[in-house]
């Protein structure tokens, strides 16, 4: 236990000690690339402001840095007031040089006064003119930066706004439909639901009652069997009222459809059947049902084969082709239909006729 206790403390600093070595490394791997940014972001700055204070600085401190006497750049006057008296001979004319040298002594001096006032005041407005400049630059460099991060800024929010305003839009859009279908799609969908289905049991409560009439008495006359129709015609009525309704799911739709082929084909009613499978796929042209065209091509071939035994072969041959194209189309959507299609019994005419299309279609 003591052995154990003594070695957890030396573990715990080994590992800060290889915490340390590590943090030390990252900082020297990190320093110079933050030191050479900091140094790059700082040279524009640090160049104005020593362009300002050259600018602010008197020309003589130039000079005396140059090794060179500021008197040197000084206008002085060649004319003074000790240059006036050349000789004090000839009174007169002495007189007359001295009131002439006078005045050009005068207007000398007003002009060299005149020059420094001009070259003061001009030097005065240059250095100003160029603080002004350099002071300009300083916030331009400052203040670039910041206009751009805050126009970068102003319209990252607007397009979080807008994208605000979109996923706003959506969602209340969003829940706009969904109180619509829980308050009138899902209801209404259900009872088309359960119509739908209601057919489907009654049609199979027919066949199972067509089944065992045929076992239990085979020569009685199911096509004129008034339960057998009474039950299908109820399928009817159950079926005929999802149609009622607007705005029903297409996958009911076809279901109703189909299912309604089927009960008009138990009626021996083909040519209504076909119809109204037909028009269906004029109706929905979006819906691709494998199902829908499979009952097109098995209607087709009854119609043909009662075309044919009317000795209307031209009719016929017209069914005959439809039915082939809806076959293929079937086939196209599911491969499985080619088996269904072998062995159906609504395709039992073609077969008869060895007809080459239908059997190149189903090999």
């Amino acid at each position: 236990m003591t052995t154990t206790n003594n070695t957890e403390p030396a573990i715990e600093a080994n590992n800060k000690a290889e915490n340390n070595t590590s943090l030390r490394k990252e900082k020297k791997t990190r320093t110079p690339s933050s030191l050479g940014r900091a140094i790059l972001h700082c040279i524009p700055m640090y160049l104005i402001v020593i362009t300002l204070l050259v600018i602010a600085l008197p020309k003589e401190v130039f000079y005396v840095m140059n090794g060179k006497n500021p008197s040197e750049y000084t206008p002085v006057s060649t004319e003074g007031p000790h240059n006036v008296l050349h000789s004090t001979k000839n009174p007169t004319s002495n007189s007359a040089q001295l009131q002439d040298s006078s005045i050009l002594t005068v207007a000398r001096l007003t002009l060299d006064s005149s020059k420094e006032k001009y070259d003061s005041i001009k030097d005065t407005y240059d250095k100003l003119f160029s603080v002004i400049a350099a002071i300009g630059a300083l916030i331009a460099f400052l203040g670039f930066k910041g206009v751009d991060s805050f126009l970068t800024a102003r319209n990252n929010a607007e397009e979080t706004l807008l994208r605000a305003q979109e996923a706003l839009e959506t969602a209340e859009k969003a829940l706009s439909q969904f109180k619509d279908f829980v308050e009138n799609t899902y209801p209404k969908d259900n009872r088309a639901e359960i119509n739908v289905m209601t057919g489907i049991v009654l049609r199979h409560i027919a066949d199972s009652y067509r089944n065992v009439v045929s076992l239990c008495n085979p020569a009685h006359n199911l096509n004129s069997d008034e339960n057998l129709k009474s039950y299908l015609e109820c399928a009817l009525y159950y079926l005929n009222a999802v149609d009622l309704q607007d705005g029903i799911d297409a996958k009911i739709l076809t279901r109703t459809a189909s299912t309604k082929g089927n009960i008009y084909k138990r009626l021996d009613r083909i040519d209504r059947a076909h119809e109204l499978l037909k028009d269906f796929t004029i109706k929905h042209p979006n819906v691709n049902d494998d199902g829908i065209y499979f009952n097109l091509a098995c209607y087709s071939c009854l119609l043909a084969k009662i075309a044919s035994n009317n000795s209307q072969h031209h009719e016929a041959e017209k069914y005959i082709q439809q039915s082939l194209h809806y076959l293929r189309k079937s086939i196209a959507i599911n491969d499985q239909n080619k088996a269904a299609a072998a062995s159906d019994e609504d395709f039992e005419f073609m077969r008869s006729q060895n007809n080459q299309a239908y059997l190149a279609i189903i090999s």
